[in-house]
């Protein structure tokens, strides 16, 4: 919550949140590279309280809180208290998990929306009503972040095999899910397709679009060596529990898997939102936080049923030992990297001075020029249309038709804007204009002569006023340019 360093997304996805209760709509107004629903969830409490990244925190921490506890009432329904035990153990103490479902980014409200879908299937009421409930709230998942849209198939394929005697369930979440996933996407796609499209699907599979196949071949070898070291607990378990499964009943396999018909759905999402994750050029570890309560419940079950089968005393203390030292491995796995142990201010104290330097010196109806959201959110002002999407507002090899399109900017969008001096300020790092948000390959040089123009045009019309070192999530040195009419 508050030792957790800044995130950049953490801007943009609390800048749409603000954006949508002001009458802008998603995509068409401005890029998003999300799923829509998101905005709509955060943008309450920011509209009833004021923006601020703390507050973005508090809600994605309510979200962690309420899932962590689904997860383990789930556990204790599938298998009992120790299986409730382990799942909470495996979430509380992997760090990584922690971090990311309480900075502002789409795991912790996915996770949460996933947590109540599968709480309504192992709920022993009407059917009719936990079936609905079910596919509701996992198309709200695929609502917050696209990957779980795949898992809505592997629900109707559940119900086709495990309720075959009774078609009228799967017609129920057939019907559900297509009004569901028409009532949440349906009015931005109609608006604008293109715009729709490349912001929830072209966008992320365009990054590291790498001409160079080994290379990417390569990243994504070291994402999935990262997703194994962090979650190494949960993925043990579920590996070797589906191992062990296949060797004990591959004699009468259709029915094994007929009498363990909630696990292989869970396992099933499981796999079918890990890959599609995966798919993503620009994927990293992080994506698969999302999947975090499918993984515990299903290290939660296993590991204890790993302790029921063992029928000595010295057997189950065996099992709880080695459980013991895999939850150890899970707390150590990533280290502190994502926790500030370095005694300087907070993280969000150290954003916290330069906003308050904005609020001091810029009025609260002017903009600012800045690829740092975050920045705008704290201090409670605006940054100038195009700009958004933070880092990923900035295409220097897009042309300026493309880029307006698109509501990003380029480098002449960019001269455009501080030439207009519409902005009271200009808030800027040493690495923007050094890299593009679709990771396409930029020429150094060329790139390099376009920043020193860009900063030759930003001091004929601004002037350094202050600047600050280790800011941010890259630690970097942060430049605040004041127009130079103000004074």
């Amino acid at each position: 919550m508050f030792l957790g360093p800044v995130n950049e997304d953490e801007g943009w996805y609390l800048y749409a949140s603000k954006l949508v209760y002001q009458g802008k709509i998603l995509y068409s107004d401005f890029s998003y590279t999300q799923t829509p629903l998101l905005p709509y969830v955060y943008g309450i409490p920011q509209l009833l309280f004021g923006t601020g990244l703390c507050l973005g925190r508090i809600t994605s921490l309510l979200f962690g809180i309420m899932t962590l506890v689904l997860c383990m009432v789930i556990s204790n329904r599938l298998a009992g208290k120790l299986a409730t035990v382990i799942c909470g153990a495996a979430i509380s103490l992997n760090l990584f998990a922690i971090y990311f479902l309480t900075i502002t980014k789409t795991y912790s409200l996915t996770a949460f929306f996933l947590s109540v879908s599968i709480l309504f299937l192992v709920s022993k009421i009407n059917k009719w009503v936990k079936y609905s409930f079910s596919t509701i709230f996992l198309c709200l998942a695929a609502g917050t972040r696209l990957s779980a849209i795949l898992a809505i198939p592997i629900l109707l394929i559940y119900l086709l095999i495990f309720e075959r005697e009774n078609k009228r369930y799967f017609l129920l979440a057939t019907i559900t899910s297509l009004v569901t996933i028409a009532a949440i996407f349906l009015p931005f796609i109609l608006r604008d397709p293109e715009l729709f499209w490349y912001n929830v699907v072209g966008f992320h599979m365009a990054r590291y679009n790498a001409s160079d196949l080994l290379h990417l071949i390569q990243y994504k070898i070291n994402t999935l060596s990262s997703i194994a070291r962090v979650f190494s607990f949960m993925m043990v378990s579920v590996v070797s529990g589906a191992v062990l499964f296949f060797v004990y009943n591959w004699r009468r396999m259709k029915k094994a898997l007929l009498n363990h018909g909630i696990y292989v759905y869970l396992i099933g999402i499981l796999l079918i939102i890990f890959f599609s994750n995966c798919l993503p050029g620009g994927s990293y570890a992080e994506y698969q936080v999302a999947n975090l309560p499918l993984m515990a419940i299903l290290a939660g079950c296993i590991y204890s049923k790993y302790y029921e089968k063992s029928v000595t005393p010295e057997g189950k203390s065996v099992v709880l030992a080695i459980i013991c030292v895999l939850l150890l491995l899970n707390l150590i796995g990533h280290g502190t990297h994502h926790v500030d142990i370095s005694g300087r201010k907070l993280p969000l104290d150290e954003i916290s001075r330069i906003a308050d330097y904005i609020k001091e010196h810029i009025p609260k109806d002017e903009p600012i020029f800045t690829y740092h959201t975050y920045l705008a959110i704290q201090s409670q002002r605006n940054v100038l249309p195009g700009l958004e999407m933070a880092i990923f507002s900035y295409y220097p090899e897009w042309d300026t038709q493309t880029a307006q399109r698109y509501h990003v900017t380029n480098n002449e969008i960019v001269k455009g804007l501080i030439t207009s001096q519409k902005a009271a300020a200009v808030i800027l790092t040493d690495l923007d204009f050094k890299r593009s948000a679709s990771y396409a390959p930029l020429d150094k040089e060329e790139q390099e002569h376009i920043r020193n123009d860009i900063l030759t045009k930003i001091e004929e019309y601004y002037y350094l006023a202050k600047e600050m070192d280790s800011f941010g999530q890259w630690r970097d040195i942060v430049y605040v340019y004041l127009r130079k009419d103000r004074y």
